[in-house]
């Protein structure tokens, strides 16, 4: 938003009858420079030629382009809208002046009268997406030669709820310019006729050189860049940050600059402006400039303040820039805080009697460049308060900056109702821990203020009121050594908000244990991407383990420089062409075109009531529409690339993907769920889902939902069922839904990726790692038999109750690692016991979402890791645990590569099938599922429902291990489910292997105290299997 006088108008009567009785002739407006060497031409500021240089210099300043949006609610005419938005530019309006040099090199400011305003109505799905296209609009240059210096877009939520997006330039636009715009618009929207008036102050010209000596002889000394700490700028290692304006990363823009922001009550501030017979504005002043003098340890401060022109503009073609700013010193003496106010207000107010540009200002003073004032102080205008239209609530929607042109900026925005807004905005040599703490301690400092004019200023900051652990010493601590403990409280205030939101807990403690709680890797998961993107803060998922609290777990943090940030696509009907991801184009042959059903994933969720099918239906079209891989089939370039085509959404009824009950005939749903499970999609020609309802014999409700796993992947589920039932209920309760933020699409995930130059890099760890790696033979492999390999499957489900569960996360947290890594081992060393091989070659899941950008995003981000667990008989148990902890943590920034371009590389000979893989044994650990619920509606009625485990009739590996969660239940805390290939194992020996690992999971559960228990020791719990 632009820059806004510190005078209103009640202030600015009373200044000009004070200059009068002191007989001071006063000069709020800049000098004119005129280039009238056309009838078109228009009169030329000294701050439009300012403007003009800086966009030269950076078109993308903050000098320059500014974004501002206002959220309309209500009952909007969009035509009417836009139509009053075209007139803006009409005529003899200043917003239709272009800025160009003309023949003889001279800047020259004209009417474009020609110019074809189009207002541009854009359908959007949230405020994220609003706000993501302005700061992409403000990321280009304005051409200030052909296009006007401010541009409007209205971005339409839905009916009753719009966005006016406003791109402006400095050149022309300060907050003197906000009151003629939105009276015009509120005019042309009611049709009713603009007021034709302007107030001035009658002013003559100030004697330039009698008022640069002012300056002069008041700062002889010049001026002074205020030196901030060391540990305040930007360096290559950071602690951490804080909650800032950005709270969610959205867009690609570079971001120069960190905004935040608080609200006080003004009670105390009118108070003190009152005793001291000054302005809010200039109380505030007074006092950010004392508390820097306290936290900086100076006896005087620096700042520079924003002042426009005395006109009060009233007209479209009045409006132009006259922002100036002028330098103010604020000391730290023996003075009162009131006295201290006075003498600011007096020094300011003469200030902007002898105005002059400031570069005068600082040739007048000899003010060296290195030295200029880096702290800018100003009071800004909030732009809704003058849009004005009949049954429409207007309200602003907060845009973050890329850019500022000082250090630290203070923003004051006085409020109606008793309040103020405080935005204090750093800039890009500035750690970005920095600002929070700034305006925290601000705010501080004018609670702690004595009105009393007899009290002096005192130090105000001490250790005990500074710090989380309130220590009582009563020395002075100085405030700098102090800042990196703060900095730490913050770090895991943020953790802990974090934790709140994953785990839906607001009652956690700082030094609660996140795992005890019902977190698990996956919500660690979530919070490492949660504070990754809204808090630039890095946290490895082996450092979660070893400090599972807020308070332990800061310790481990460290600072990212660069926010991760792209772009949320605004909503588009169209066709998009993208490449695959790397998983993909590695599996393309083995998913045969979706033909290959071994990549089917199905969901059977059996209903306890009858459910409304039209309801699912608007409810997964929807979720289809906002979730574009759900939308994307496959098609081929002219070379005959492979490549995925997100097909428009307008087009889905195109296609066959939605089977209500009412098409199942005769018939049986039995039959017909059995055969969607087993359903060869034609990828090229078909959606990569299937969506079928049924009702059995009973009348029971059964929803069938087929995914085809080229697109989708577990971590997809819990997106994809959320929105889904959302959705549904929103339907149900004759709603349409609205998603508060937009989801970032896996097609962008695949340009990524493709674009990366790393994989190749990665491969070389695997090949390190692993080196050359023979196929791994079956357990109980007999050498002259010949097997003839197939997929064929068959599956045993064997569980372990909650005291088992309990003493296998006891050894989790003795070993600072996760339940999965303790199953991972246990399995492991149930199959050593069973085979004659000292290590074991072990395939496993990981997520791919380390990238917190696409936590969100539906679409085929799971790899297959490979990991090789050695054995010895002397080894302990707590060992073998951190063997596969360290090894797993290890590989996962690696984790990348694609498992089957790895095992192709890694492999001593070619596997000899698509289907056979290098290891024989894959080890899958799912936590608590949403599918384990119900479907809450609004009406408090929550519908249940039953998911159906799937037919197991293909195994994709030897033995296929898939462990469940389920901390809720007595019997089955943890479930494990065995598949294994009838080509290699029978049924007999699938026992065997399920009553090993039994016993080895309840060997460890039963023996959590003895820290030295050695495998060997483990084993001797086997004889009763005769082995």
């Amino acid at each position: 938003m632009a820059k806004k006088s510190i005078l209103n108008s009640q202030e600015l009567d009373d200044f000009e009858k004070e200059l009068q009785s002191l007989g001071i002739i006063n000069t709020l407006t800049e000098e004119s420079i005129q280039h009238n060497h056309s009838e078109n031409k228009q009169p030329l500021s000294s701050a439009e030629e300012r403007a003009w240089m800086l966009h030269q210099q950076d078109p993308l300043a903050a000098s320059g382009p500014f974004a501002a949006a206002l959220k309309l609610i209500g009952n909007i005419n969009l035509t009417q809208l836009s139509t009053a938005l075209t007139h803006l530019y009409q005529g003899d309006s200043n917003l239709n002046v272009v800025y160009a040099l003309d023949n003889n090199g001279e800047l020259s400011k004209t009417h474009n009268t020609t110019y074809t305003t189009q207002i541009d109505i854009i359908p959007i799905n949230s405020d994220d997406e609003a706000i993501n296209f302005l700061l992409q609009k403000q990321s280009i240059a304005i051409d200030l030669a052909t296009q006007p210096a401010i541009k409007f877009w209205l971005l339409s939520k839905s009916d009753n709820e719009v966005v006016l997006a406003i791109l402006g330039h400095h050149i022309l636009l300060d907050d003197s310019a906000w009151k003629p715009i939105f009276t015009a618009i509120n005019c042309y929207y009611q049709k009713k006729d603009i007021p034709l008036e302007m107030r001035t102050i009658s002013t003559a010209a100030n004697n330039v050189s009698t008022t640069k000596q002012y300056w002069a002889d008041k700062y002889p000394q010049g001026f002074t860049h205020t030196t901030l700490p060391a540990h305040f700028y930007v360096t290559q290692t950071h602690n951490a940050t804080v909650h800032n304006i950005a709270t969610k990363p959205i867009t690609q823009q570079t971001v120069k600059a960190h905004r935040y922001y608080t609200d006080i009550t003004t009670s105390k501030i009118e108070t003190l402006s009152i005793t001291a017979q000054a302005s809010a504005f200039q109380t505030l002043l007074t006092l950010f400039g004392l508390y820097l003098n306290q936290l900086f340890e100076k006896t005087a401060v620096d700042l520079l303040i924003p002042v426009i022109s005395a006109n009060e503009i009233t007209n479209l073609n009045q409006i132009e820039s006259s922002s100036n700013v002028i330098p103010v010193t604020i000391t730290n003496s023996e003075q009162s805080v009131v006295s201290a106010i006075t003498e600011l207000r007096n020094n300011l107010l003469n200030g902007i009697a002898h105005n002059l540009s400031i570069e005068q200002i600082f040739s007048a003073t000899k003010t060296p460049r290195h030295s200029l004032p880096n702290i800018l102080v100003t009071q800004i205008d909030d732009a809704s308060n003058h849009l004005k239209l009949d049954d429409i609530e207007v309200t602003t929607l907060a845009v973050p900056p890329i850019a500022s042109d000082y250090d630290i900026t203070l923003a004051i925005q006085f409020e109606i109702d008793g309040h103020s807004r405080l935005e204090l905005t750093t800039g890009d040599t500035i750690s970005s821990t920095i600002g929070a703490f700034l305006l925290e301690q601000f705010v501080a400092f004018i609670e702690k203020i004595q009105i009393d004019d007899n009290i002096a200023i005192t130090p105000l900051f001490s250790r005990g009121s500074m710090l989380a652990n309130n220590d009582p010493t009563p020395h002075r601590a100085s405030l700098l050594s102090k800042t990196m403990d703060v900095n730490r409280q913050f770090i895991a205030n943020a953790i802990l908000g974090e934790f709140k939101n994953v785990l839906n807990n607001q009652e956690i403690d700082i030094n609660d244990d996140f795992f005890e709680l019902g977190g698990h890797s996956l919500l660690a998961t979530r919070v490492i991407g949660k504070l990754k993107t809204l808090h630039q803060i890095d946290i490895t998922i082996s450092d979660f383990f070893s400090a599972p609290s807020a308070y332990a777990l800061a310790d481990f943090a460290q600072y990212s420089e660069h926010s991760l940030t792209t772009e949320v696509i605004p909503y588009l009907d169209e066709e998009i062409i993208a490449p695959l991801s790397l998983v993909q184009k590695s599996y393309m042959a083995t998913f045969d075109n979706g033909r290959n059903s071994m990549f089917n994933i199905p969901f059977t969720l059996k209903f306890s009531e009858q459910v409304n099918e039209n309801a699912f239906h608007q409810a997964f079209t929807d979720v289809i529409t906002r979730h574009h891989a759900l939308r994307t089939l496959l098609i081929q370039d002219q070379h005959e690339t492979v490549l995925q085509r997100v097909i428009a959404a307008s087009s889905l009824n195109n296609y066959q993907w939605f089977f209500s009950s009412a098409t199942q005939g005769a018939s049986s749903a039995t039959e017909l769920l059995a055969q969607e499970a087993n359903y060869s999609f034609d990828l090229f020609n078909e959606l990569p889902l299937r969506v079928r309802f049924v009702h059995d014999e009973q009348g029971q409700h059964y929803l069938c939902l087929l995914i085809y796993h080229s697109i989708f992947d577990e971590w997809s589920t819990s997106v994809l069922f959320n929105d889904l039932f959302y959705a549904y209920s929103q339907y149900v309760a004759g709603k349409k839904p609205t998603w508060e933020t937009a989801a970032t699409q896996f097609h962008q995930y695949a340009l990524a990726q493709n674009q990366s130059d790393t994989t190749a890099q990665h491969l070389q760890y695997w090949l390190h790692y692993l080196g050359k790696v023979e196929q791994a033979a079956p357990l109980f492999y007999q050498q002259n038999k010949a097997n003839e390999q197939s997929v064929a499957g068959d599956s045993i489900t064997f569980s372990f109750t909650h005291s088992v569960s309990t003493g296998l996360n006891k050894i989790a947290k003795i070993n600072k690692s996760s339940l999965f890594h303790v199953i991972y081992a246990a399995i492991s060393l149930a199959v050593y016991y069973l085979s004659s091989s000292k290590k074991l070659l072990v395939g496993t899941s990981t997520y791919g979402r380390d990238d917190p950008r696409y936590q969100d995003t539906v679409g085929l981000f799971t790899n297959v890791i490979l990991n090789q667990v050695k054995f010895s008989e002397t080894l302990t148990v707590n060992e073998l645990i951190s063997q596969v902890k360290n090894d797993i943590h290890a590989s996962l920034p690696y984790s990348d590569v694609p498992f089957v371009n790895v095992e192709q590389a890694v492999a001593a000979q070619p596997l000899a099938t698509s289907t056979d893989n290098l290891c024989e044994v894959y080890i899958q650990f799912h936590q608590q599922n949403i599918l384990n619920t119900a479907i809450a509606l609004e009406n408090d009625h929550n519908v249940d429902f039953e998911l159906l485990e799937p037919e197991r009739n293909i195994a994709k590996f030897g033995l296929h291990f898939e462990a469940y969660e389920n901390p809720q239940s007595t019997d089955e805390a943890i479930k494990v489910i065995l598949t294994y290939r009838k080509c290699n194992y029978s049924s007999e020996q699938a026992e065997l292997i399920r009553n090993v690992t039994e016993t080895v999971f309840h060997s460890l559960a039963q023996n959590t105290e003895k820290f030295d228990l050695r495998l060997m020791d483990v084993r001797k719990a086997l004889t009763c299997l005769c082995l």
